[in-house]
């Protein structure tokens, strides 16, 4: 009997939810055949099978939160035994039974199973000292969420009124006023009603946690990419032929940052309690987008340790399988920065949120021509067009202060604006 347990999609991932089944109790399955879909507030992954075999009982219906390495599903071999007689019960009388039916999810109370709630309603719950199991939830399938937390403390720290009876703080959302009944009711004629997916709720989850959970500064400086421009328009096509991929911006900034970074280790650090976790690896998360249905963050690891063609070359292969859905889990754990992109549409100024629980996320904004007053050799200055985009850093506070944060951008600056280029090539 072989376990399959909820897989690591993350660092700071403790559960995914199981979407779907894709393969049901007393089915063959391949090796490496995806079994169910599992989906995480970074990503959607099919969970493959280790084994060729059959699906022998199913422990999480879809719909379910179950924690990372929980056991989800068995298998047992080929013939439908078990590896070993101590394996598995006797049957009575029978060569073969029947695979158990998947339990359908429980409609009533789900919050009382703590595998129910996300990271932030735990935290919630846990600092107003909370029971969730005494708060009735208005989320899906009766799912507690950060809103039911809220009102139920607010409730609680009301009191009751003086001779008006009460009845039990329950986090219920009053029905005339909110929940999604109350939504329909003041939607305009024509209006559309998209319900959250459970990849946009746990998106959701996790932005309100690093924003409720990290104070934000955010610090940008103007980068003149015009050298990096000129090296790039002389060897994008031959890059292109012997490499295979495009030569972009991002390769040259993320150069830059892991050169910066030595000189500024807080940067690249987690926090941890009351502790700052300063990171020896330098493993460089790149947020991709998966059109417009999501983000995921791969993991190029050891970054430091490549050039310029290196960092391009591993850029390109980690967005091309994250849009492919072709990434394994643990490509997408163990980030200890990351740098999010999106100057190719044309941006000016983003000020993202950080991806817990690292200290500080970075973010280039689109490259535009511009007028700009240029400094010549002999002193004076005149007017040039120059390649000019905004680079900025949002940091957790806690980790460290503006001057810091400042300082470090302005080597980045320096490294973008005055390195030898071409000696990358």
């Amino acid at each position: 009997m072989t376990d399959i347990r909820m897989p690591q999609l993350g660092e700071s991932v403790t559960e995914g939810t199981i979407t779907t089944w894709l393969k049901s109790p007393g089915d063959a399955v391949a090796v490496d055949e995806f079994i169910c879909e599992v989906t995480t507030d970074k990503v959607t992954f099919e969970v493959p099978s280790p084994q060729a075999g059959i699906l022998a009982e199913v422990l999480a219906a879809a719909g379910s939160i179950v924690p990372v390495n929980d056991v989800i599903a068995r298998l047992v071999g080929e013939s439908g035994s078990a590896a070993s007689p101590a394996a598995s019960p006797p049957v009575e009388d029978k060569a073969v039974q029947a695979p158990p039916p998947v339990p359908a999810p429980p409609t009533e109370h789900k919050a009382a199973r703590p595998a129910m709630l996300s990271p932030l309603v735990r935290r919630l719950a846990r600092d107003a000292r909370l029971d969730p199991a005494s708060v009735i939830g208005s989320g899906l399938n009766g799912r507690v969420t950060r809103d039911d937390i809220l009102r139920a403390t607010a409730a609680r720290k009301a009191g009751p009124t003086p001779g008006v009876p009460q009845a039990p703080a329950t986090g219920a959302p009053p029905a005339a006023k909110t929940g999604p009944a109350a939504f329909r009711a003041a939607a305009m004629e024509g209006d559309t009603i998209v319900p959250f997916s459970v990849a946009r709720q746990k998106t959701a989850d996790h932005m309100v946690y690093s924003a409720q959970t990290s104070p934000h500064g955010f610090i940008s400086f103007e980068v003149d990419y015009s050298a990096i421009d000129a090296v790039r328009k002389e060897r994008k096509d031959a890059f292109k032929t012997a490499h295979g991929v495009g030569l972009t911006y991002l390769p040259f900034v993320i150069r830059a940052l892991v050169l910066a970074l030595p000189q500024f280790p807080l940067v690249n650090s987690a926090v941890h309690g009351n502790n700052l976790v300063v990171r020896k690896s330098v493993h460089i998360g790149i947020a991709v987008d998966l059109s417009y249905q999501g983000l995921v963050v791969p993991v190029l690891r050891n970054a430091d340790g490549l050039n310029l063609v290196g960092l391009a070359r591993g850029i390109a292969d980690l967005a091309g399988r994250a849009r492919s859905n072709k990434l394994r889990p643990e490509e997408m754990a163990g980030g200890t920065f990351t740098v999010t992109n999106p100057g190719p549409s044309g941006t000016h100024l983003s000020i993202p949120i950080i991806n817990q629980p690292q200290a500080a996320i970075l973010v280039t904004d689109g490259v535009h021509k511009k007028p700009s007053v240029v400094t010549l050799p002999d002193g004076s200055d005149t007017i040039a067009v120059r390649h000019k985009g905004f680079v900025g850093l949002s940091i957790d506070h806690r980790a460290f202060d503006g001057a810091y944060a400042a300082d470090f951008m302005r080597m980045l600056k320096r490294e973008l604006e005055e390195r030898d280029w071409d000696g990358e090539f």
